[in-house]
């Protein structure tokens, strides 16, 4: 079985949440299949590597407006590749195009990450791509139930939604040689309890770790071995668009954070 995966970019080298989470979805479902991912090469080439058993495929990209790369083969490439399922991964307007032009009759899933943010003013324009790709799901999978009344999934399709949250992997998070000893002392010269808030530095964050230098008693932190040092972590956001973090990344940063020893954690 060949299950393609499609996305605006790729880990490596882009490190963004979403990213991250195919990555490793791609690794372990490549253990039972041919598993693909397609996505932009952000450049006029087309390129394709290997990552462990997943074949990485990067279509030419002639640039991005709103986010949106552009890529006029990726319908031609996703034919040609004949899946068994096509895995999209929301939102990607390249995707969903390459998607309904190239393999509209392959079975398909969609993972809703986040809600149409920068592309709003185009909904008008988009909303019968997005009715296509929705129609066509056979599953459509959110990280929480929390998201699905706020998406943009129509009424008469959440029939097909299903949770399905993120997974980790915990052994990932563990501390590695002398950062024990640096745990103990980041805790030691705080003098008291320690709460964490982490944000990154984007407009749906509402604290960022450059804001922390500006503010009296907080201390940005940039490695990952310092968050064991919180006893109360908390994730922070003030904007729809951060669906991944308002609700799937506090869980996931959870139980990060307590794989690395963090007695307690909460967030909103």
């Amino acid at each position: 079985m060949r299950v393609v995966h499609v996305f605006k970019d790729c880990y490596p080298p882009t490190t963004g949440g979403i990213e991250q989470h195919m990555s490793l979805l791609c690794r372990r479902l490549s253990e039972t299949a041919d598993t693909i991912i397609l996505a932009p090469s952000r450049s006029r080439r087309r390129m394709e590597e290997t990552a462990g058993r997943v074949r990485i495929i990067r279509v030419p990209e002639f640039g991005r407006y709103a986010s949106t790369p552009l890529c006029p083969t990726a319908a031609a490439e996703l034919r040609r590749l004949r899946p068994d399922i096509v895995h999209l991964h929301f939102p990607n307007p390249m995707g969903d195009i390459a998607y309904l032009m190239g393999a509209r009759k392959t079975p398909l899933a969609v993972t809703y990450h986040a809600d149409i943010i920068k592309q709003k003013l185009f909904l008008p324009l988009y909303r019968p791509v997005l009715g296509l790709i929705f129609k066509n799901a056979r599953r459509i999978i959110f990280s929480a139930p929390e998201n699905i009344p706020l998406s943009s999934v129509p009424v008469s399709e959440r029939a097909k939604c299903r949770v399905i949250p993120f997974g980790i992997e915990p052994e990932a998070f563990a501390l590695r040689e002398g950062e024990g000893e640096e745990v103990d002392a980041l805790r030691a010269g705080a003098g008291g309890p320690i709460v964490l808030f982490v944000g990154a530095g984007v407009y749906f964050a509402l604290l960022t770790l450059a804001d922390s230098k500006q503010l009296p008693g907080l201390h940005g932190l940039s490695k990952w071995d310092q968050y064991t040092e919180a006893g109360l972590f908390l994730m922070v956001s003030c904007a729809v668009g951060q669906v991944y973090g308002v609700v799937t990344v506090f869980l996931r940063r959870r139980y990060e954070a307590m794989a690395k020893g963090a007695g307690k954690s909460g967030g909103k």
